[in-house]
């Protein structure tokens, strides 16, 4: 009887020193498994993967892990000390005891301990994508000390000090392929732009704000605008269409307002990626049927007749309105252009773009939206640019990566050209010649 209760006692000492080495290491990745998940996913540091893993933005990694546990000191212990109760709710319910408190109390525990406290160290970890931009929709990029954007995050060399009133200042809003990703930020169609105007008219001191961001769209644009627009002084806006504008802006505004199943991303955040990953067509139902169905496909502009597509333009063109009426109380000038994608000209560009299938090249559809904006042109009382001809005669190819839909310095000139086309009469305007 004694030696049994010896053998319990060491084997309880055992279970117990095992499940406090698990929350020590769970705690330990909580707060510094993310970083060098991050480290590792931004390729920080140019010595390989091993040394990006214990090398933090040219710090010594105890420095960061003193600086990581000063920051997240107490969720660590919080989160910690939920999982031990977790373990401990466990055991109550493996011994009988307590067992109409186990459920509510273990989702308590996972709640407050996990999902509140652990998720925010591992965004990158855990690839919580959604987590990550529902807690931050706008997304823009930070202030960058290597000169790689300004104070204000946007793509430029110049602060907003440099767009003086005097001065002609032309601000173009989009997504990545105004950003111009892949290419250097001058050979990014704004940047060309304003090369072939001041080409043009060399008196008219003409200056360029991108304000262009990978995954941004008009509604993101525009809360920007409204933000810092007025600091750069801006003559002429110049808003850029993709075809991923028009699900984004629903998606956007579905999360700026906690629309349906967003309502709960930053609250279940762990719990919905487990979904997500273990039944991803029944959460695409659940998600979609929370928010009022809308298109699923992410070309769905391209991939059915406008007919069916149409009610669905509404968001992003409600956008450009609240866009266009912006500048109008400013006396500025708006022109609206429509960027083509590789696919809606060619059959050839991008043949291993990582986008490849979920559109289908060169299919019956692919001008939709150019219709769209076609019958759009006829009311509207600003000018609205499509730059899909420009391409379809354009003799240069290719104008696209051939991994990536995004355009290379090439498919950056044929947009700039056209641009700067039809820019040059209203530059003309505000310059007095």
């Amino acid at each position: 009887m004694h030696a049994g209760s010896n053998e319990r006692r060491a084997l309880r000492v055992v279970t117990v020193s095992a499940l406090i080495t698990i929350l020590v290491l769970l705690g330990g990745y909580a707060a510094f498994g993310d970083a060098i998940v991050r480290a590792a996913y931004e390729g920080r540091s140019p010595l390989g993967p091993l040394n990006r893993m214990f090398h933090f933005e040219g710090r010594a990694p105890f420095a960061v892990i003193r600086r990581q546990a000063a920051e997240h000191f107490w969720s660590v212990v919080i989160f910690v000390i939920a999982l031990w109760a977790l373990f401990a709710i466990v055991d109550c319910a493996v011994r009988a005891k307590h067992r109409r408190l186990v459920v509510p109390l273990a989702v308590l525990v996972w709640w407050f301990g996990v999902e509140l406290c652990a998720a925010p160290f591992l965004v990158f970890t855990l690839r919580l994508r959604q987590y990550r931009i529902i807690r931050d929709v706008d997304h823009r990029p930070p202030p960058s000390a290597d000169r790689k954007w300004n104070a204000d995050g946007l793509r430029s060399y110049e602060e907003a000090a440099a767009f003086r009133p005097e001065g002609l200042n032309l601000v173009f809003l989009g997504d990545s392929f105004t950003y111009g990703m892949r290419v250097k930020a001058a050979q990014a169609f704004p940047a060309r732009v304003g090369d072939f105007l001041r080409g043009a008219h060399p008196r008219a001191d003409v200056r360029i704000a991108n304000f262009g961001w990978t995954s941004s769209s008009p509604l993101l644009s525009y809360r920007r605008l409204v933000d810092i627009g007025e600091k750069y002084s801006p003559d002429i806006v110049v808003l850029c269409i993709d075809m991923t504008d028009f699900q984004d802006d629903i998606r956007y505004r579905d999360m700026l307002d906690r629309r349906g199943l967003y309502r709960l991303y930053d609250k279940l955040p762990i719990t919905l990626k487990l979904f997500e990953t273990i039944a991803p067509e029944v959460y695409k139902s659940v998600l979609f049927a929370s928010v009022g169905n809308p298109p699923r496909a992410r070309f769905f502009v391209t991939e059915a007749p406008l007919e069916e597509t149409r009610p669905w333009f509404e968001p992003l063109v409600r956008n450009v309105r609240e866009i266009h009426e912006w500048c109008r109380q400013r006396d500025v000038d708006f022109v609206l252009v429509i960027l083509p994608r590789g696919y809606q000209y060619s059959d050839r560009e991008s043949p291993r773009s990582w986008e490849r299938d979920r559109y289908t090249a060169m299919g019956p559809y692919v001008t939709a939206p150019f219709e769209y904006f076609d019958e759009l042109r006829e009311h509207a009382d600003y000018p609205i640019v499509a730059l899909l001809d420009a391409f379809r005669e354009a003799e240069e190819f290719p104008t696209c990566f051939e991994d990536d839909p995004h355009w290379n310095t090439t498919g950056h000139d044929i947009a700039a050209i056209a641009i700067a086309r039809a820019l040059s009469p209203i530059v003309a305007a505000r310059s007095g010649r």
